[in-house]
């Protein structure tokens, strides 16, 4: 089964892509990771938590149902900070 971890790391190789590409804004559904995941590996759960642990200052969740967060990536700097702090997660 991916694991949160996984699924953190997958949005924050598209982020760096879109920021190598001049896009400003990134928006991700949790369905379009899921739809990345075998059959067997799917948990809803494990990819919002994924996606959450990827969000920066900044960054927001624009729908809960389904679940979408919107990156900036203009600006991947680790010192803009993260909304979910190893604590948290």
């Amino acid at each position: 089964m991916k694991s949160c971890e996984e699924y953190c790391e997958m949005v924050t190789f598209l982020k760096k892509e879109n920021q190598i590409n001049g896009w400003n804004a990134l928006r991700v559904t949790a369905e379009e990771l899921l739809s990345a995941a075998d059959e067997d590996e799917k948990n809803l759960e494990t990819v919002k938590t994924g996606m959450r642990w990827a969000m920066m200052t900044g960054d927001v969740i624009e729908s809960e149902a389904p679940f979408t967060v919107v990156y900036y990536c203009d600006n991947l700097d680790p010192s803009r900070g993260f909304q979910f702090q190893a604590g948290n997660r």
